[in-house]
């Protein structure tokens, strides 16, 4: 007998024997190998009709010639119980007003599903979606420093090209809000050249600050708008504390910059509506 012959047994042989007769009593070879209880792999799997062992969670074969269980041998795992299989679920489609991380395609190995579609990365592609996303991720997590409720645009996805537009989309906003944060005087602005160490919050400024003060705004401007003059009745620059004084909740080491009047009085409106903001 041919040492496969398993391979070749119908499932109802038992009525083709002598009645009373055991398949495994005519065939002693088969003994270990058939079983006419033995439950089969549903239809609509892959593997479907096969043999299985049920609660071993694979298909496995009896090598005659091993003794014991080391003539069982693993035949290569698949359908829901294959290790490499992540889910047998599509991922669910992305849904609007989710947070930014989950209207990202999720990725599995090289491939990426948007909205439930799989595309497969080139290796262009893989590189610059992580780059863009790790540059995504810094620029939100900087504007939600000064802005804890700002929120990243959110744009309708269908492609890989698409998300990576997207990802470069977010760069751009949150450079934009960086901007504005500037231009407002919530960072230091971008006419800054110097700036000295701040003693703490107070502004109580002794001479050598004020000197320097002024030494600075009148060589280079105020950091926020570049103005040379300082627009005050005393001829002083202004000495803005950065961070802002309203936005520095972590009691972070602040510098001074000099500030014109007008850009002074238009910061301290706009840290009042951010800070309204956050209270609601």
């Amino acid at each position: 007998m041919r040492p496969d012959a398993e391979r070749w047994i119908r499932p109802d042989v038992a009525r083709f024997l002598a009645p009373g007769a055991r398949p495994q009593d005519v065939f002693p070879a088969l003994d270990r190998k058939y079983n006419p209880n033995q439950p089969r792999v549903p239809k609509g799997n892959p593997d479907g009709g096969q043999w299985t062992f049920g609660g071993l969670g694979s298909r496995w074969e009896i090598d005659l010639t091993g003794v014991g269980l080391a003539g069982i041998k693993p035949i290569v795992q698949s359908g829901r119980n294959d290790p490499r299989v992540i889910s047998d679920a599509d991922p669910e489609p992305v849904k609007p007003g989710q947070q930014y991380a989950q209207l990202r395609g999720r990725r599995v190995g090289n491939s990426v599903y948007i909205n439930g579609q799989q595309f497969e990365l080139s290796l262009g592609q893989s590189v610059s979606l992580t780059a863009l996303e790790a540059q995504a991720d810094m620029a939100i997590a900087r504007v939600n420093r000064v802005d804890p409720t700002w929120k990243p645009p959110v744009s309708s996805i269908g492609s890989v090209e698409g998300m990576i537009s997207a990802e470069r989309g977010v760069i751009a906003a949150a450079e934009a809000k960086m901007a504005e944060f500037k231009e407002w005087g919530a960072l230091p602005g971008r006419y800054v050249v110097e700036s000295i160490p701040a003693r703490g919050p107070g502004r109580n400024f002794n001479v050598w600050e004020r000197r320097e003060g002024n030494r600075m705004g009148y060589t280079y401007g105020c950091h926020t708008c570049g103005e040379r003059e300082p627009g005050t009745a005393s001829g002083n620059f202004c000495l803005d504390h950065q961070e802002p004084n309203g936005l520095n909740f972590d009691g972070r080491a602040q510098r001074l910059y000099p500030q014109c009047l007008s850009c002074s009085l238009r910061q301290g409106y706009y840290v009042q509506q951010l800070l309204l903001k956050r209270s609601q």
